[in-house]
């Protein structure tokens, strides 16, 4: 910066004045022709920066406009950077101190408490991306309670600790979903709730924002709640099978062995007794359905079947008619050898339909899939998002036969909800006397199945007998 306008410099002792000069920093000021490179031009009293001036340091990187006291900075004042970025406020004795604004090159914007030229104390930050943060500061970074805003709409408001949430906090996202728990790391850690847009929820525990240890899930699509133990954001244990479980009476000389230890599925559902039922009658004793896990037996433990507690209590009351010998409880689907099958306690509300058909499921070819559904979504931006769909399944049902008659209506099924992992059905109705043609089949048999949609449980079969109905057998029939 040329000098040559501006009047000779003042001596120390001089009167005070406006004058452009350049500085000596082990002078502070006043001498003439010392570092070209310094200069200010303002204010000054006595040979020192006093009043209003403005200074560009030695690189030009940095430059300084507003109030002097002494040679220092002090009172308001603004610094301003090359690059765009700028600093303007409180001063005191050369440092940034009190109340300021500081923009940074890349856009974002702080305003509030400075301490030694670091941001401390309660302030607002306008990130670039849209984001915001209000609360204190520690050193440059986020410390305390505070609020973060982004950009879409979601709202944190708890602790954080270096600029990360940790402690306790609450996320309410603008999909209406909510969490209120501990947090370490940005991520949801500790005991926490979370509130979905579409009713679910989850109360328990959190590792790195994923459901981890003991925990309670409610599914609001499907009415499922799954108390128990998470591993990496899914239950730790889940059903592998429905079952369905009644007691019948066997010929005390052996025949029908099979019963408690046919199979149930496919062509192994001939080795299972069949549940006798009469057309439009109530079923003569009551029958479990339970969702059930498959656990490995000791190699020195028995290995007969396991079977939910209520089948045997309440079975007992009726015997199938027609029969006479021991009482057998009788599963329609066994366990693999070396395993036991147990009760799926840890969950409740688990919709099950229970249809008749003709034949038990077959399994689909490998890779044939059972529905392509494509759905499109529109992003908050105006975008469509096209989502591409498969679902696949392990088995095939045809079209269920009638199952009861509810006020007088014909039902293609029942939905029976499990709680602790079963459930004991009374006075079940297959069809009735005007049913005959479509019920019974060549054998004399019909399948029950017990199914679940939209989980990973495999569907449980029993064979169903259906004898001609009370009263209206064909002349000559025995």
């Amino acid at each position: 910066m040329s000098s040559a306008s501006s009047p000779a410099a003042p001596t120390a002792d001089g009167p005070a004045g406006s004058n452009t000069f350049y500085t000596a920093p082990s002078l502070g000021a006043g001498l003439r022709g010392i570092e070209l490179d310094r200069c200010y031009v303002g204010d000054y009293v006595g040979g020192r920066r006093h009043g209003f001036g403005t200074y560009t340091y030695p690189n030009s990187f940095f430059q300084y406009e507003g109030q002097w006291v002494n040679g220092k900075k002090h009172g308001l004042g603004k610094l301003t950077m090359r690059d765009g970025a700028y600093y303007e406020g409180e001063f005191v004795e050369g440092e940034i101190m009190g109340q300021g604004t500081r923009r940074f090159a890349n856009g974002d914007v702080y305003i509030g408490s400075f301490e030694m030229g670091e941001m401390h104390g309660f302030g607002v930050m306008r990130l670039a991306n849209g984001d915001m943060y209000k609360g204190p500061f520690v050193h440059n970074a986020f410390e305390g309670v505070g609020v973060y805003t982004h950009a879409q709409g979601d709202v944190f408001q708890g602790e954080f600790v270096r600029h990360k949430r940790r402690g306790h906090g609450v996320l309410t996202c603008a999909d209406g979903s909510r969490y209120e728990g501990g947090w370490s790391d940005n991520q949801r850690s500790g005991q926490g709730e979370a509130t979905y847009s579409d009713g679910s929820r989850y109360r328990g525990s959190w590792e790195r924002s994923r459901y981890q240890g003991q925990g309670e899930w409610f599914q609001a699509a499907t009415g499922l709640t799954y108390r128990g133990v998470f591993e990496g954001g899914q239950p730790a244990q889940v059903p592998s099978a429905l079952t369905i479980t009644w007691v019948a009476e066997e010929d005390p000389k052996g025949r029908g062995k099979r019963a408690a230890g046919g199979g149930g599925r496919g062509s192994d559902s001939d080795g299972v007794t069949p549940l006798p039922i009469v057309l439009g009658e109530p079923c003569p004793l009551p029958i479990t359905i339970a969702a059930q896990l498959q656990e490995p037996l000791p190699p020195s433990a028995s290995t007969e079947l396991s079977a939910p507690p209520d089948a045997r209590g309440k079975a007992g009351a009726k015997s199938p008619p027609g029969t006479t010998g021991l009482r057998v409880l009788v599963q329609n689907q066994p366990p693999e050898p070396g395993h036991v099958w147990r009760t799926a306690e840890m969950e409740w509300g688990r919709q099950v339909n229970l249809t008749l058909h003709a034949e038990p499921p077959r399994p689909l070819p490998p890779g044939r899939l059972l529905r392509v559904l494509l759905v499109h979504t529109l992003m908050p931006d105006g975008a469509t998002t096209r989502v591409r769909l498969l679902l696949n399944t392990a088995e095939v049902l045809g079209p269920p036969l009638p199952l009861a008659r509810v006020q007088g209506q014909l039902v293609a099924s029942m939905q029976v909800e499990l709680q602790a992992g079963q459930r004991v059905v009374e006075g079940l109705v297959i069809g009735s006397a005007e049913d005959t043609e479509r019920l019974v089949l060549p054998a004399g048999v019909g399948f029950l199945v017990a199914s679940t949609a939209g989980g990973r449980v495999a569907a449980g079969v029993c064979r169903v007998a259906l004898p001609e109905p009370k009263g209206s057998k064909k002349p000559g029939g025995r």
